[in-house]
């Protein structure tokens, strides 16, 4: 399976959501996970609390609206942290430009947990609307 880095675009918006995948199942497994938890309407952050962003946008655009693709392929002997690294970059690249869907511009694998203060400023840092935990 592939390592690397991919982007889930909303074709109609221009949105998009960058990710990435490290581990056995590669970036196929990795996207078949993530849209079964966008058709559930179940896509969480490791907390608990939905992606609201690219989940709203996923039902009330449809399935047909986003593509997923490959943007760059990693070695598969590269650690978690050099493929996470690799993500980092596509992020510090995109943020700030109001076009993603991403909460936090950290490639956690995950969540990163913060305040609502950090999320009012995320938001506006991406100007869009506020999201109340």
């Amino acid at each position: 399976m592939t390592k690397g880095v991919y982007y889930i675009v909303n074709k109609i918006t221009g949105k998009f959501y960058i990710g990435s995948s490290y581990g056995a199942d590669g970036i196929e497994g990795r996207n078949a996970d993530e849209l079964k938890a966008l058709r559930a309407d179940k896509w969480l952050c490791e907390d608990g609390t939905k992606r609201t962003y690219i989940q709203k946008a996923w039902n009330k655009d449809g399935e047909e609206a986003f593509e997923c693709i490959i943007v760059e392929r990693c070695p598969n002997d590269w650690s978690k942290k050099q493929v996470q690294d690799v993500e980092k970059k596509y992020l510090d690249e995109h943020w700030g430009g109001g076009k993603l869907y991403n909460m936090t511009k950290y490639a956690s694998g995950g969540v990163t947990v913060v305040s609502q203060e950090t999320r009012d400023k995320l938001c506006a840092a991406q100007n869009r609307p506020e999201v109340k935990a």
